[in-house]
């Protein structure tokens, strides 16, 4: 016989798996591009706000220009997010993901042009009609390895 605890236990197992779906791709999607309107409303609320190392960016246009800018200074990109821990609060989640992002520099030789992060993201996820999308999100980097690019 199937419990109300039963179904709740589903439902947040669904919401557990929806969300690290969704942040998986993402990790994915800033390796890959374009990062343009398609691309952030399959990411990010209406109004999200996100805080990165470089400055804050507000909405989806100007989230994905601004990604566009910062990941357009790299000849190639690989970002990894793990070690996701998520609160649940109904239509609202936190999550803390551990991340490491590659970066090989434009016009260099890869064994010369690395520029390497590590740190962690917070986000917070709201339940929208198209399902989860972050909402608020903050980096913060931990240790370099090489010279960032001049912006």
């Amino acid at each position: 016989m199937t419990t109300t605890t039963d179904i709740q236990q589903l439902h947040t197992l669904a919401d557990r798996a929806a969300l690290t779906d969704l942040l998986d791709r993402y990790q994915h999607s800033l390796d890959q591009g374009p990062f343009d309107a398609a691309w952030a409303a399959r990411f990010y609320t209406a109004d999200a706000h996100i805080e990165v190392p470089v400055g804050a960016s507000e909405g989806r246009e100007e989230i994905a220009r601004d990604t566009t800018r910062g990941v357009g200074l790299f000849a190639r990109t690989q970002h990894v997010g793990t070690n996701y821990v998520i609160d649940l609060d109904g239509d609202r989640a936190t999550v803390r993901a551990s991340v490491v992002s590659l970066h090989v520099l434009r016009g260099e030789r890869p064994q010369e042009g690395m520029f390497a992060s590590g740190g962690w993201n917070d986000y917070e996820l709201l339940r929208t009609d198209e399902g989860w999308r972050i909402h608020r999100q903050a980096m913060h980097i931990t240790w370099t390895q090489g010279e960032p690019p001049r912006m």
